[in-house]
C-alpha cells in the first residue's frame, strides 16, 4: 500500500509566545509498505531528516485525528526537536505537535493501491 502523509506543526500551549515553528516546514511524505503501523515508523525516520524527532513511546500513545465530519483521518504525535533560546544563547530541545492527515494512495487506471 501507499500512504501519502500531509504533516503540519504548531508548539504546545506553553511555548508559543516563546518559540517559533514553521507549520508547514515539512513537505508532503509518500511510503509504500504493508500496513499503517510499518508506514507510520517509517514516517517517524524520516521526521528526523527535517529535525522533527518521533519517539517510539510518542507513536504507541498517538492521538486519533477526526476531520470536519467527525471522521478519523490521520494521527497526532508529540515530537521533539532543537530551538535556539535568544535569552540564553543555546539550543534548547522543545516539544510541539505534529498533525499528520495520512491518505490511502490508489493508482486511477488499475485501481489499486
Amino acid at each position: 500500500m501507499t500512504y501519502l502523509f500531509k504533516t503540519r506543526q504548531y508548539m504546545k500551549d506553553y511555548n508559543r509566545d516563546k518559540y517559533f515553528i514553521i507549520s508547514d516546514y515539512v513537505k508532503d511524505i509518500t511510503i509504500e509498505e504493508d500496513n499503517l503501523d510499518r508506514a507510520i515508523k517509517k514516517y517517524a525516520e524520516e521526521l528526523e531528516t527535517y529535525g522533527t524527532y518521533v519517539s517510539k513511546n510518542a507513536i504507541n500513545t498517538k492521538e486519533t485525528m477526526y476531520d470536519e465530519k467527525n471522521n478519523p483521518c490521520g494521527y497526532v504525535f508529540t515530537a521533539h526537536g532543537d530551538f535556539r533560546d535568544d535569552t540564553k544563547y543555546r539550543w534548547t530541545k522543545q516539544y510541539f505537535e505534529v498533525y499528520a492527515h495520512i491518505y490511502e494512495i490508489q493508482n486511477a487506471i488499475t485501481g489499486k493501491a
